[in-house]
This record gives C-alpha cells, structure tokens and sequence, in this order.
C-alpha cells in the first residue's frame, strides 16, 4: 500500500462507487439493466448484489414480468 506502484484510493474503492451508484440509479430512476465490457462485470454484479442487500431481496433487479 505505501509502494507508488500500489493502486490508487479511486481504483480500491471503484467497484463499490459503481454500485452505489447503480442503487441510486434504481431507486431514482427505476433503471434496471447496466451495460458494459466484460472488464465491467464484477462492478455490475456489485451494483447489483448491492441494491438485494439495502432494499431486500424481491426488489433486486432481474427479468422483467
């Protein structure tokens, strides 16, 4: 961590900004899908798993019905 070559304070705390903002996002605005590479995946997830644990299991996203 005190290395220069170590990853920065926005790079450690990336996935859990992306998935809070996923939360706001749901919550403002109903958004429901988030799209991006393969590179994004685990902050998608995050985003995801996030909004099952702070609003509950049956409002997380998933296939509309």
């Amino acid at each position: 961590m005190e290395s220069e070559s170590g990853i920065s304070y926005t790079e450690f705390t990336y996935q859990l900004l992306q998935g809070y903002d996923f939360v706001h996002l749901y919550k403002q605005h109903g958004v429901r899908v988030q799209v991006g590479g393969s590179d994004q995946w685990g902050n998608i997830t995050a985003g995801t798993d996030l909004v099952r644990r702070l609003l509950g299991s049956q409002t997380a996203p998933g296939p509309a019905t």
